[in-house]
């Protein structure tokens, strides 16, 4: 529910801008179903009218036969008014195994997709998944450690988390991790707890301990993504003395503040301006032979060596 703010920056314009249209202009499109809530996400013309005594968190995918790869009307016609009924029928199954996070763009991509697929790449960088049944989590293919795993042996690129889950024990299959595993990549599996077996695997948002994608946070995930690497920030998000001693600097606040969002390369040079697609001319005013960057702007432009001489005597 964040506002705009006195004085908001492009990014933050942006994905305000992206939650309107989220929320107000688009509806879910059922794919596996296993993320849509009947009655919490908007996926029909309106909200869906039970029959009978509902629970709230059912999902979509528990209408779905998935085996015969159609609705399960036995189910429809226990829970929901004919009008319901008929709506649910006309929507096509014909993506049960598409995933947002993997979309591509398409031949003609409108204005709204190509903006929520640009976005997609801020939720990628600041989420993971949460190990469930680990039945739809490709272990080469999605983001579900905290870096690609590394096989032992020559593996096969479609092999599912599950498949390295000993069910009838309901812990690691410890035989096929030391045969497909370094080690590294072998404790930080076994380090994942699996008390959710019984449940759906789920996509977290690991920027916050509530795990709840917001528009703060997603910001700061757009922020370093603009100007660093995940492994990058990782290292420098945990240098908190370092920070501890800007924010202490006994100095007004505008110059902690300048101070933080040079460390941070989040000043407006003219190459972020250009990389936010400004139409500027990315050569430094001063010197006219770089690209103005913090690192120019503030060390090896010309200029600024002479202003920083004058300081040092």
């Amino acid at each position: 529910m964040a506002n705009v703010g006195s004085n908001p920056s492009f990014v933050w314009r942006s994905l305000l801008a992206a939650r309107v249209i989220i929320f107000r202009g688009l509806k879910w499109r059922v794919g596996n179903g296993r993320t849509i809530g009947v009655y919490t996400h908007k996926w029909l013309s309106y909200k869906p009218i039970p029959r009978t005594e509902a629970v709230l968190d059912t999902r979509v995918c528990e209408l779905i036969d998935e085996d015969a790869r159609q609705w399960d009307r036995g189910k429809l016609d226990a829970m929901f008014s004919q009008r319901t009924r008929e709506e649910i029928l006309s929507i096509p199954l014909d993506h049960l195994q598409s995933q947002f996070i993997m979309a591509n763009v398409g031949s003609n991509p409108s204005f709204v997709w190509r903006s929520l697929l640009a976005a997609r790449v801020i939720i990628f960088r600041g989420s993971k998944w949460r190990v469930g049944n680990g039945r739809t989590i490709g272990v080469y293919t999605h983001k579900w450690l905290s870096y690609k795993p590394i096989p032992r042996t020559e593996a096969v690129l479609d092999i599912r988390v599950c498949e390295l889950i000993d069910e009838d024990a309901r812990q690691w299959d410890r035989g096929k991790l030391d045969a497909m595993f370094s080690q590294r990549t072998r404790e930080e599996i076994l380090s994942i707890p699996l008390d959710h077996l019984q449940s759906q695997d789920m996509l977290v948002w690991i920027e916050n301990a509530a795990q709840k994608l917001s528009v703060k946070t997603a910001y700061r995930v757009a922020l370093r993504s603009s100007t660093q690497s995940w492994t990058e920030y990782s290292g420098a998000r945990e240098d908190g003395p370092t920070w501890n001693k800007v924010w202490d600097l006994k100095v007004p606040p505008k110059v902690r503040m300048f101070l933080w969002r040079a460390v941070s390369t989040g000043l407006p040079t003219r190459d972020k301006l250009h990389q936010r697609r400004v139409n500027v001319d990315t050569q430094c005013e001063f010197c006219f032979h770089n690209t103005e960057t913090v690192h120019h702007i503030l060390r090896e432009c010309p200029f600024a060596q002479n202003v920083w001489a004058l300081f040092s005597g």
